[in-house]
C-alpha cells in the first residue's frame, strides 16, 4: 500500500515538472526532493507511460504528430515581442519578432511542408 501511494505522489511530482518551465535540478530544490531519488522516479515514470527519453507525453495524444496552424497578427506592441513554441518532449524555440521577415516565413512555410 505505502509504494502505491509514494507511486502516486511521485508520478504527480514528475507530471508538474513537465508542466512547468524549470530544470529538473531547479525543481528539486524547490520541491525539497533528493536529485537522484527524483532522476529515479522520472525513470518509472516513463517506463510506466511507455514513454522514450526526452518524451513528457504518450505518442497516444491528439496532437503528438500533427502541426497545428497558428495565425500571428503583428501590432506596434508587438514590435519587441518574442514568441516561444514549447513542443511535447520539453523542447521550446524561441523567437525574436524581428526573425519574421516575409522571407523566413517563406522558409518555414517550405520546411513545414517537407515535415508533411
Amino acid at each position: 500500500m505505502k509504494n502505491t501511494k509514494t507511486q502516486q505522489r511521485m508520478f504527480a511530482l514528475v507530471a508538474k515538472l513537465y508542466s512547468e518551465d524549470i530544470s529538473k535540478k531547479d525543481f528539486c530544490k524547490r520541491e525539497a526532493l533528493n536529485y537522484h531519488t527524483f532522476s529515479y522516479w522520472i525513470r518509472r515514470y516513463r517506463s510506466f507511460h511507455g514513454l522514450l527519453k526526452g518524451e513528457t507525453t504518450s505518442t497516444n495524444d491528439t496532437f503528438q504528430n500533427e502541426f497545428i496552424p497558428i495565425d500571428i497578427e503583428t501590432s506596434a506592441d508587438s514590435i519587441d515581442s518574442t514568441i516561444t513554441i514549447a513542443y511535447p518532449n520539453g523542447v521550446r524555440l524561441h523567437l525574436d519578432s524581428f526573425l519574421f521577415t516575409r522571407e523566413t516565413v517563406v522558409c518555414l512555410q517550405k520546411l513545414i511542408s517537407c515535415l508533411d
